[in-house]
């Protein structure tokens, strides 16, 4: 007679919510990933590794609390919220820069420094 499966590590362990992916993406990209969907309350695991200095590709582990929401929905919206974020600070950037060209347009035309 065969042994009995195993029992999953924990009671709460369910594996249909985890979730790989594989991106030809670097730390900087995957460290932004991870970080976001951390701040997402539904995550309860969000991990990425890079296999080697020479591959150019990382894989991405996700893993959610519940069954209503999915691994791939929990993503899309991280990148949205990433997407957002990114034209919020190229908005606050271009305004800072025109802010900064005037001021300094002033102080040019008096020739004071």
């Amino acid at each position: 007679m065969p042994p009995p499966p195993p029992t999953p590590p924990h009671p709460n362990y369910i594996v249909s919510l985890t979730v790989s992916y594989q991106y030809i993406q670097d730390h900087t990209v995957a460290n932004l990933f991870r970080m976001q969907l951390l701040r997402d309350p539904t995550v309860r695991f969000a991990g990425y590794y890079h296999p080697h200095p020479l591959v150019h590709y990382i894989n991405l582990k996700i893993q959610t609390n519940n069954s209503n929401v999915a691994p791939v929905e929990v993503l899309s919206s991280a990148i949205e919220d990433l997407s957002n974020e990114t034209d919020h600070l190229i908005t606050q950037f271009s305004q800072a820069m025109e802010q900064w060209k005037r001021e300094n347009e002033a102080t040019e035309l008096t020739g004071q420094f």
